[in-house]
């Protein structure tokens, strides 16, 4: 699974699915992977010229996420499916104003604004789907 490629993840929410849905009970789905790189101060795109550290950090996560809710078991018996979104305390110090810049942001200020994107997605996912999956 490359979180910086939109078809790799819709390729293992295929298989996911095809392979596991009548065997297994998806009860846990942990979003930890994170990257803060940056080279010579440039600009780090992946191939749909998203910057790096949004969508492997945030918007990798959020489409396996929406990916993989259909298999989540939805409070089926004592059960209750959970989606853990790990942030970083950095995430305090970032600002949403960064995304709608026409200026293209790099390395750090990128991985503080999708930590931030991060706690966002965990609280609107809690109060949107809190009666079917608990997400923090």
């Amino acid at each position: 699974l490359d979180l910086s490629d939109i078809n790799s993840i819709d390729s293992f929410v295929k298989q996911w699915g095809s392979r596991n849905r009548e065997v297994f009970k998806l009860t846990r789905l942990v979003c930890n992977a994170g990257i803060l790189k940056w080279r010579n101060n440039k600009l780090l795109e992946c191939a749909g010229g998203v910057e790096e550290h949004m969508q492997c950090n945030h918007f990798g996560h959020f489409q396996l996420i929406q990916g993989m809710l259909p298999f989540l078991s939805h409070g089926s018996g004592s059960v209750v499916s959970r989606v853990v979104i790990l942030s970083s305390s950095l995430a305090n110090s970032a600002s949403l104003s960064l995304l709608q810049s026409t200026n293209k942001h790099l390395g750090f200020d990128a991985y503080k604004t999708s930590k931030l994107c991060n706690l966002l997605t965990a609280r609107n996912g809690h109060m949107s789907y809190s009666n079917k999956v608990h997400m923090c």
